[in-house]
């Protein structure tokens, strides 16, 4: 994040010195949801239960506060500004994207390299749901670049990044990536070009398929875990007198955290409409924390995040800021980008249980720039 903020505070310094000039255009202006989503952010921060968190971001992870979402925006605009430009005429994004999938080969090395020693890889993000959720939203890139260059450099891409992914064993991930591949051949039917690519997508279904067979994982003790969880959550027994996990007990933390968050956004006017404060989650929380957290493998945590980021937006922002952040969804959807509206929708999916981390936030600013750009 530190980088984000050196390499980004440069970018957008340059940016606006060079608007001074004369050299914005419309298509690199910033637009009305993504300025309403930032007058959200400053009037929550401004009246913060905490306001530095708020401008800096929780601490040790300094993204998510005021300060990180500036920044973000600050690049977002840039990029519009330069995939605008006539000289560069739109190529820009694309080969920013190639170069965000290609980081795949490192990033998926590293993790296939450390299944050796770990039940659940994460590579080099710490936490396995931030490598799935990532590579998640690149699969459906770099399958883009494969169908419209048929370079076997994307096709190989595709053979580290799956099991990458699957070795995280995210359901969330998995999840995302099956809705983000699901748009994809929705919006590029005619690129896929099924009877002409039998062999290369009979091979990536059956390699993909192979993968997950081989290696189940963490997956066969989940199956079980999910039960327990579906019957916790319309049993009335006490959870200490239900039968353990084989693996962990994310759906009941889940449903515990849901709880005592919408508990929290509707405590009081504020709260429901500009929130606690940006980042400000582990302050707020505790007084609304379901006893029912107490029989969880995380009983003993402090809860930082809701696990849901339009929760965590809620929360945090009120419906100032949800309402503006849906918009955006929505546009990007409704935009039918190629590219970019696949990699958006797996990233949609996975917030859902879980919230964007420095890697996907980058990845959500560049690709909102490219559906907002007239290629």
């Amino acid at each position: 994040m530190i980088l984000v903020y050196i390499v980004g505070a440069t970018v957008v310094c340059a940016w606006i010195v060079d608007g001074r000039d004369g050299a914005w255009r419309d298509g690199a202006a910033i637009s009305l949801t993504v300025k309403a989503f930032l007058l959200a952010y400053t009037i929550s921060t401004i009246f913060s239960m905490h306001f530095y968190t708020s401008l800096w971001g929780y601490y040790t992870r300094f993204n998510g506060g005021l300060l990180s979402i500036l920044i973000f925006i600050g690049i977002y605009a840039a990029t519009k500004k330069l995939a605008a430009d006539a000289k560069i005429n739109g190529a820009f994004i694309t080969n920013l994207l190639k170069l965000a999938a290609l980081t795949i080969i490192p990033i998926g090395i590293y993790a296939l390299w450390s299944t050796k020693t770990a039940t659940r890889v994460y590579s080099t993000f710490g936490q396995p749901n931030w490598l799935a959720a990532y590579i998640s939203m690149l699969i459906p890139i770099s399958l883009y670049f494969l169908f419209s260059t048929k370079q076997k450099l994307w096709a190989a891409i595709y053979l580290v990044a799956f099991p990458a992914l699957w070795f995280a064993y995210s359901l969330s991930g998995l999840l995302g990536l099956a809705a983000g591949l699901a748009a994809f051949v929705y919006l590029n039917f005619n690129l896929i070009k099924i009877k002409a690519n039998a062999a290369m997508l009979a091979f990536l279904i059956i390699y993909s398929v192979s993968v997950a067979l081989a290696f189940p994982g963490i997956f066969k003790g989940k199956v079980g875990d999910a039960i327990i969880d579906a019957t916790k959550l319309i049993s009335t027994v006490t959870y200490a007198a239900q039968k353990s996990y084989s693996v962990s007990d994310p759906g009941a933390i889940r449903d515990g955290l849901w709880e005592g968050t919408v508990k929290l956004i509707t405590a009081s006017p504020k709260n429901f409409l500009i929130g606690t404060g940006p980042e400000t989650f582990a302050y707020a929380f505790p007084p609304f924390r379901p006893p029912k957290l107490n029989f969880t493998s995380e009983w003993e945590f402090v809860f930082n995040k809701p696990h849901n980021y339009y929760l965590e937006i809620f929360a945090n922002l009120g419906l100032l800021g949800l309402i503006p952040y849906l918009l955006i969804l929505a546009k990007t959807i409704k935009a039918k980008d190629k590219i970019a509206t696949p990699a958006l929708i797996a990233l949609y999916v996975t917030n859902g249980f879980g919230w964007p981390t420095v890697a996907t936030s980058l990845l959500f600013w560049i690709l909102l720039a490219k559906s907002e750009t007239v290629q």
